[in-house]
């Protein structure tokens, strides 16, 4: 078997660069299209996402990963090379670029890059990690995607102290420390007004309960970053829905045991991709 690894690059609405890597088995037939969503301070690269969209296409499935055109990374450093475009970032702009990569495929713009024209047979699926989880579900009413797997996902998105929004509103930016690199990054104000403005809050909420495509919610038991609790409350939101499945997986956190960059594969990992396998269909 040989992979097959396109990069692409698109121009956004806002004329902004999206740039991704499109991976599949040009001996497959009749696969699905799987989005690989990274988190905050994530991108395309990080951990085990490549590594994840390898198995996925190694499984019969075409494979996309890509950066959100805002969140500052170039394509040779792992530090934030754009600290002002990471600043200016926001949840509505990363729905958008989601949906701009999905319009390119639903529209038949990228499908010149597949080895023919029925190579794709028309499913999707949004694989998210973290804020990544919340980013598929807020973009459900756009994509009509045939099933969500939320990896380590989010429930709420203002998830910030009365003190941390007054000083915020106070500065024009909240500056935090990236434990990974050590760098002081900022994120625009624009980014606290743009969660209340939408009340994403609720509307992530309320998405789960409307969404009636299989769910598949995977969480660390000891994860530090995003507490297990939202894992029930979005399962929780979601129970109607007779096709969710919520899995925790033990002795694990966050990033299921791996850290950037990639060494190798840990047990929880290896986990969560044969599951996500099973529910999408995949060998």
């Amino acid at each position: 078997m040989a992979i097959v690894e396109k990069k692409f690059s698109i121009i956004n609405k806002f004329n902004d660069e999206i740039r991704g890597i499109i991976e599949f088995d040009d001996n497959g037939k009749n696969l699905p299209l799987i989005f690989v969503i990274h988190g905050f301070k994530g991108w395309k690269d990080w951990g085990f996402l490549p590594y994840l969209s390898k198995k996925l296409a190694e499984a019969n499935a075409i494979s996309v990963r890509f950066d959100f055109s805002l969140n500052g990374m170039s394509e040779n450093s792992d530090l934030v090379a754009y600290p002002d475009k990471f600043a200016a970032n926001t949840v509505s702009r990363e729905i958008s670029d989601l949906i701009d990569v999905y319009s390119f495929f639903k529209d038949g713009t990228f499908l010149d890059i597949l080895p023919n024209e029925g190579f794709w047979d028309g499913r999707v699926y949004l694989i998210g990690h973290s804020l990544g989880g919340a980013i598929s579900i807020l973009s459900s009413e756009k994509i009509n995607s045939d099933g969500m797997v939320l990896l380590a996902s989010v429930s709420k998105l203002a998830r910030y102290t009365e003190r941390q929004k007054i000083q915020w509103r106070k500065d024009g930016f909240l500056s935090f420390v990236n434990n990974r690199t050590g760098q002081e990054l900022t994120i625009n104000l624009s980014y606290l007004e743009d969660i209340e403005k939408n009340n994403y809050n609720e509307k992530l909420l309320n998405l789960m309960r409307s969404y009636n495509n299989p769910i598949l919610i995977l969480h660390g038991k000891e994860d530090l970053t995003v507490p297990v609790a939202e894992a029930f409350e979005l399962f929780e939101a979601g129970k109607n829905n007779k096709q969710i499945n919520l899995q925790i997986i033990e002795k694990t956190g966050h990033t299921f045991g791996i850290e950037h960059p990639f060494v190798k594969a840990s047990d929880a990992l290896e986990q969560i991709i044969t599951m996500i396998k099973q529910f999408i269909g995949l060998k």
